[in-house]
């Protein structure tokens, strides 16, 4: 058994827990996670993953994290994830 403090640096409240139920909450954590995965892969063919994953583009997280990195890659970064996304959303479809 170990302990685990939740909260804020104002009000914690910590949690005894067993080995047991952690192993219960990371199994639970990766059925969740390959549903959810299987689920994203049954609803968007090929092409639209990789639509979907040219969306990264406008999360921070996926940037270069140094202002070394951004600097070399700064001129064409994102540029063939947008491609992808004009080519999508610019067409007409019926």
């Amino acid at each position: 058994m170990y302990s685990c403090t939740f909260g804020t640096s104002a009000s914690a409240v910590d949690v005894i827990v067993n080995d047991g139920d952690h192993n219960h909450i990371l199994e639970g954590a990766q059925v969740y996670a390959q549903d959810l995965i299987d689920g994203l892969q049954a609803r968007f063919s090929e092409e639209g993953r990789s639509i979907l994953a040219s969306f990264d583009i406008v999360c921070l997280e996926y940037m270069p994290d140094d202002e070394k990195k951004f600097n070399e890659y700064e001129d064409e970064y994102g540029n063939n994830e947008l491609e992808i996304l004009i080519v999508h959303y610019s067409v007409l479809k019926l």
